[in-house]
């Protein structure tokens, strides 16, 4: 066919190149909606969980529910790891807030503490803004000034110089009651009986002065650290 011409009953190149460049336009625009589409959604459920976080919260969850409350601790100066996974560390820091919070502590997040986790004003916030670790090292060289080294190496130990590290063991202790209990707070790791025979609560052991004036009455009492082991 001489050059230049087109066979018979085919469209002319100007309009296959057309249809060309038109379908190549639709193929791009399927693909950047798609992406779109796809990002934002995981966006979105990165940062807004909405209302299907309505489900208790229990150790070995995970996902954007925990990522959010773990998020909603640290606006509570609640120091830990945003890895969506409701962890050792996540359960201590809710019963922290629990306890501060004068709720029931379980460690859980139900209902009644998500409310309070995500509404309320920081019942720690102000603590956290004075007690830092260089703080609470300073105190505790001044309270136990006999042995101020052995002191602040193990409250490092024990709680990392944290107030509000709370911690649940695998040894349980019973109070007077009778009532079983693993939880240890503050500072020196208090049980609740020690607590009590001290005349406090689990929200004054997360107090750092309550906390190191209670564990210089152990002190006294026992003439040393006694069981206040570390290892």
């Amino acid at each position: 066919m001489p050059q230049g011409r087109r066979r018979p009953g085919g469209p002319p190149p100007w309009r296959r190149a057309s249809l060309l460049a038109c379908i190549t336009a639709v193929t791009v625009l399927g693909v950047v909606l798609c992406v779109r589409l796809f990002t934002t959604g995981e966006t979105a459920r990165e940062r807004a969980p909405g209302a299907d976080c309505s489900e208790t919260l229990s150790p070995g969850a995970y996902g954007p529910c925990v990522r959010q409350l773990q998020l909603n601790l640290r606006r509570h100066s609640l120091d830990l790891p945003v890895d969506a996974s409701f962890g050792p560390i996540t359960r201590a820091r809710v019963a922290a807030f629990q306890a501060a919070s004068q709720l029931p502590v379980t460690g859980v997040v139900d209902a009644t503490t998500k409310e309070a986790i995500d509404h309320q004003d920081s019942p720690i916030a102000a603590q956290a803004d004075r007690w830092g670790p260089d703080r609470v090292e300073q105190h505790l060289r001044a309270i136990f000034p006999e042995a101020p080294e052995t002191a602040v190496a193990l409250i490092r130990c024990l709680s990392n110089l944290d107030p509000m590290w709370v911690r649940q063991t695998d040894e349980e202790v019973r109070t007077d009651e009778g009532e079983p209990t693993t939880w240890r707070w503050g500072l020196f790791q208090l049980t609740d009986q020690q607590i009590k025979d001290s005349g406090g609560s689990r929200r004054s052991a997360l107090d750092p002065e309550w906390n190191i004036r209670a564990g210089r009455d152990f002190w006294e009492r026992n003439q040393g650290f006694g069981s206040s082991t570390c290892h």
